[in-house]
């Protein structure tokens, strides 16, 4: 029991780890611009209070600021939200943007809260069972008729095959990324689609999405869904 503790200890330490490595690697790991997909979709969400989790430097954080929203701005890496409150301070958002070192399995996310929850290419660096537990929480910080953005890896994404000829899987469909050293999973197809089948599914996409880091294009599952009412 105590060596599955440390374990489990281990593994959260070294994903804070790997990502304030990653944040203090360069200036701005993924740029400033919002995805296009919450750019397309965001006219569903009713305006109020946000939470951002995974929010990194802030991209989407000042996004959403910009477009009306109060900010809840959650990462665990504390590189990234010292970059962020540079940010606030540079675009004066101080009353719009509320940065919190924390982990989304660990803190209390609220209850009937949000209008909005954004989990924008942070799945794929969890474990299976910790999707769930930050999905099922975010649901129930939801209000009722909020909405949810997520956008997560599937099995056609180039670095899923690349590590199927590299390394066994740790999991179903998960592997060990020795970069940033953490878990990568990536979901079968329609299987986020699935996990929200009591949402109003207002968009669900499956394409490959050209990015400004390597490998420069990633095979993403896109969820925009609103928590129905009741």
């Amino acid at each position: 029991m105590i060596q599955v503790q440390n374990a489990a200890k281990k593994y959260r330490e070294d994903l804070k780890k790997g990502f304030d490595i990653l944040y203090e690697s360069e200036e701005c790991v993924w740029g400033l611009q919002a995805d296009s997909y919450l750019d397309t979709f965001i006219k569903h969400a009713n305006r109020g209070l946000a939470l951002d989790i995974g929010c990194g430097e802030g991209r989407h954080s000042l996004y959403l600021a910009q477009k009306g929203f109060k900010v809840d701005a959650l990462d665990l890496s504390e590189s990234a939200i010292r970059k962020l409150e540079n940010l606030i301070r540079q675009y004066d958002m101080k009353e719009s943007i509320k940065p919190v070192v924390g982990d989304a399995r660990d803190i209390d996310l609220g209850k009937d809260k949000y209008e909005l929850i954004l989990l924008s290419f942070v799945l794929p660096f969890l474990r299976k069972s910790d999707i769930d537990l930050v999905i099922a929480k975010s649901k129930i910080a939801l209000k009722d008729s909020g909405c949810i953005y997520i956008s997560a890896l599937t099995i056609e994404d180039i670095e899923y095959k690349t590590y199927r000829e590299s390394q066994k899987e740790v999991d179903e469909r998960t592997f060990y990324s020795p970069g940033l050293m953490c878990s990568c999973y990536f979901f079968a197809h329609g299987e986020l689609k699935k996990m929200f089948s009591e949402f109003e599914i207002i968009d669900y996409t499956e394409a490959t999405v050209k990015l400004r880091r390597p490998p420069y294009s990633h095979s993403f599952c896109l969820l925009f869904a609103r928590k129905r009412v009741g």
